[in-house]
C-alpha cells in the first residue's frame, strides 16, 4: 500500500479483517460494501495524514451496528479524534497515541480500554459500557477524578474548535458553515459576537452555494414532492394553533393563573446520514427556525390570514419568467425555507426529518401584596 504508512495501515486492517456481528462479513464490508483491504481508500470513516506517508488522523464510526471485535490502533501517532459511539466494540487500544485529543465510544461492549501515553486526550466519553479494566497511564489531562461516578466528560469550548478544525481540514471541499453553527448551537458555545459572525457567515454560504446549484429534473421533482408533505404539516400545524389558542382563550376567562399567554411554532431540521460522522449532531438538529408567517397569537378568528396562509401561492419565482419552480404552487412553510432561512437548496434536499412543535405557554404576571412580601414579613 504504497503512500501509506504501514504501522498504521496494518493496525487497522486486521480491525477491518475481524468478522462483524454479521455471519460471514468482515467489519470492512459492514463499513462499505466496496472494501478492499488492499485499498485503504475503500476504508469507509477514515480520514488520513496527507503526510509523504499516510497515517491515521481521524475515525468516524457511529452507528454502524454491526461493527464489533478488538480494536487496537496503538502507536497510531497521529490519531487525533475518534468517533465511535453506538457499534459492538469489546475492547479499544490507543497506548502511545500521543495526539489523540477525542475519544468518544459511547454505548459499545466496551470491556477493556487502554489509553496509556495519551498525553494530550481532553474529551473522554464511555457511558453504556460494560467496562473492567481502564489505563490511563500518562493520560493526566481528563479530570477523572470530578467524574468517575458518569465516566464521561463534558466538552469545552476549545474542543468544538479542536473538531471544527479537523471537519475544515479534512473536508475543505464541503461547506463547513452551517456544521460549525449547528455544533456551536447544539453545544451552547456561542456568544453574541460569534452568533452574529456565524448568521453573517451563512448567508454568504447560501449565496455562494445556490449560485452552482443546478435544477436538474430530478431535484425539481424532489422539490416538489417535498413542499406537497410541508403543505399537509402545514394544515394540521395551523390547525392545532388554533384549537390551543380557544383552549388559551377559555382558561384567561375561568383560570386564576392564566394572565396571558404565547403560541408558537417551532420547526427543527435533522439530516442524520449527512451529519452522522458529527457526534454532537447525533439526535439534535441541523437547523432550527420559528415560521413566524404561519401564525400569530390572536388569530384564531382572522380568517383571512388564515386564507392567506394556506391558500395562496407563497412561490417567491412564480413571475420569474426563467426560473425552473415558477409553475409550482409553494406552501407558507416551503417559502420560509428557502426565503427566510440561511439555508441553501441543497441543505433543504438533504432534510430526512422534520419536527414540529405547536406551543402554547400560559404566563401568570401579578403584583406581590405588601403582606406577602419578603421583604416586610418578620
Amino acid at each position: 500500500m504504497k503512500n501509506y504508512h504501514k504501522h498504521d495501515v496494518e493496525k487497522l486492517k486486521q480491525f477491518l479483517e475481524q468478522p462483524s456481528a454479521i455471519p460471514s462479513m468482515k467489519n470492512g464490508e459492514v463499513l462499505d460494501f466496496k472494501y478492499s483491504p488492499d485499498d485503504p481508500e475503500t476504508w469507509e470513516g477514515v480520514i488520513f495524514t496527507s503526510d509523504k506517508e499516510k497515517r491515521i488522523s481521524v475515525l468516524f464510526w457511529i452507528n454502524k451496528t454491526y461493527l464489533t471485535g478488538h480494536l487496537d490502533l496503538s502507536g497510531c501517532s497521529s490519531l487525533s479524534i475518534v468517533y465511535l459511539s453506538n457499534n459492538r466494540l469489546k475492547s479499544v487500544n490507543f497506548e502511545d497515541c500521543k495526539e489523540v485529543e477525542q475519544v468518544i465510544c459511547e454505548n459499545n461492549a466496551i470491556e477493556t480500554l487502554n489509553l496509556n501515553g495519551c498525553v494530550n486526550i481532553y474529551t473522554l466519553k464511555i457511558k453504556g459500557n460494560p467496562l473492567g479494566n481502564i489505563s490511563m497511564l500518562a493520560a493526566d489531562r481528563i479530570p477523572l477524578y470530578k467524574h468517575l461516578d458518569q465516566k464521561i466528560i463534558k466538552p469545552e469550548e476549545h474542543q468544538v474548535s479542536s473538531i471544527l478544525n479537523t471537519i475544515k481540514k479534512n473536508f475543505s471541499d464541503q461547506p463547513d458553515e452551517l456544521t460549525e453553527f449547528a455544533i456551536k448551537t447544539n453545544s451552547n458555545f456561542h456568544s453574541a459576537e460569534d452568533f452574529f459572525k456565524l448568521k453573517t457567515s451563512l448567508k454568504q454560504r447560501k449565496s455562494r452555494l445556490n449560485n452552482k446549484f443546478k435544477f436538474t429534473e430530478k431535484r425539481i421533482k424532489q422539490l416538489e414532492a417535498f413542499n406537497e408533505w410541508l403543505t399537509e404539516k402545514e394544515k394540521d400545524a395551523v390547525q392545532q394553533a388554533r384549537e390551543l389558542e380557544k383552549m388559551a382563550n377559555e382558561q384567561l376567562n375561568r383560570s386564576s393563573f392564566t394572565k396571558d399567554y404565547e403560541i408558537e411554532i417551532l420547526v427543527e431540521l435533522f439530516a442524520p446520514e449527512k451529519y452522522d460522522r458529527f457526534a454532537e449532531l447525533e439526535g439534535n438538529p441541523f437547523y432550527s427556525f420559528i415560521p413566524h408567517l404561519l401564525y400569530q397569537k390572536h388569530q384564531i378568528d382572522d380568517d383571512e390570514h388564515t386564507d392567506w396562509v394556506l391558500d395562496r401561492n407563497h412561490n417567491e419565482f412564480q413571475h420569474h419568467k426563467k426560473h425552473p419552480l415558477r409553475n409550482q404552487h409553494h406552501c407558507c412553510l416551503f417559502h420560509e425555507l428557502y426565503d427566510h432561512t440561511p439555508l441553501a437548496w441543497q441543505d433543504i434536499l438533504d432534510i430526512e426529518e422534520m419536527w414540529i412543535e405547536v406551543n402554547l405557554t400560559s404566563q401568570f404576571m401579578g403584583k406581590v401584596q405588601e403582606h406577602a412580601r419578603p421583604g416586610v414579613l418578620k
